[in-house]
């Protein structure tokens, strides 16, 4: 190196910043890092969001099952207070009627209960219906009252029941 080359060399500082570059490159892995501490906070949220997505379809189906037993709950009462609001022998006939039933029982009811046995047993996992009349004791005098109990077993593994109570015969 020439003189003048020696003194811009060492006027300028150049030495240090040599220096200071092997001290940045060591610096370099900070960012890789910095990258794979975000994306593993992203994948927490996300995977948080799919926990939310599966809660939320298992609700709807439990809302689904729960809308069908109200409906064939519904369904039977309906039925019962049509056939049944001025005839006290043939309500009492219907006493303790079950659901899934295998064929009509010949009551007054019995192609109504056939419709509701049937559909309790298509729509709803393990279903069962009772209907009581008079907490399971005969109707002697209008008004009576008469129970509907649907039940099922969820995807939960669990037991559920919609009940409805309904009067019959009021004037």
């Amino acid at each position: 190196m020439d003189i003048i080359g020696t003194w811009f060399w060492q006027n300028h500082n150049y030495g240090k910043l040599i220096m200071r570059l092997p001290h940045i490159k060591q610096q370099s892995g900070i960012m890789l890092i910095e990258n794979l501490v975000a994306l593993a906070i992203v994948l927490i949220g996300l995977l948080g969001v799919l926990a939310a997505e599966l809660y939320a379809m298992r609700q709807s189906g439990q809302v689904q099952y729960q809308a069908n037993a109200a409906y064939a709950a519904q369904q039977i009462a309906s039925a019962a207070f049509a056939q049944c609001a001025n005839n006290l022998p043939a309500l009492n006939q219907l006493n303790n009627l079950q659901a899934p039933a295998g064929s009509a029982t010949g009551n007054a009811l019995s192609q109504a209960e056939y419709e509701w046995s049937n559909y309790i047993t298509n729509n709803l996992p393990q279903g069962t219906g009772l209907l009581t009349v008079n907490n399971n004791s005969s109707c002697s005098a209008y008004p009576c009252q008469l129970t509907v109990t649907i039940g099922w077993t969820g995807a939960d593994h669990l037991s559920h029941q919609y009940q409805i109570t309904q009067m019959i015969g009021l004037q």
